[in-house]
């Protein structure tokens, strides 16, 4: 029974683990101050994008579902947006629109990629 046990998990640490690959960008009033690529594994966070005030963090919920957050220190106040990114070329975007100004947040599907060899903790 161990080493039916023991086999089990040799198997399933030896399988390659998958994640998406995202474009996020920032703009504001239509121009891009910020485009970083990420990869995520199911579960993962990651922050992007640079902007005075803002954070903007991007999460995997699993089965290709993800949330778009950004926080405002300034109100102080959290926004999200949630969406499926399920095909190469699928978005996630967040707009903020206002007499003052235009501001975007958006991330785009690359496709799904093999990380066989690594190893992540999931958040």
């Amino acid at each position: 029974m161990k080493i039916l046990a023991l086999s089990l998990l040799a198997l399933t640490l030896s399988l390659p683990a998958f994640a998406e690959s995202l474009l996020c960008t920032v703009k504001v009033s239509t121009e891009t101050v910020s485009e970083d690529r990420l990869t995520l594994q199911s579960g993962a966070a990651a922050q992007f994008g640079s902007l005075d005030g803002y954070r903007f963090i991007v999460t995997s919920l699993g089965s290709d579902r993800y949330e778009l957050q950004v926080y405002d220190a300034s109100v102080p106040a959290r926004n999200y947006a949630e969406g499926t990114l399920r095909s190469s070329g699928d978005v996630l975007k967040w707009t903020y629109w206002s007499e003052s100004s235009l501001l975007e947040a958006a991330c785009s599907n690359l496709g799904t990629h093999s990380l066989s060899g690594a190893r992540f903790l999931k958040k």
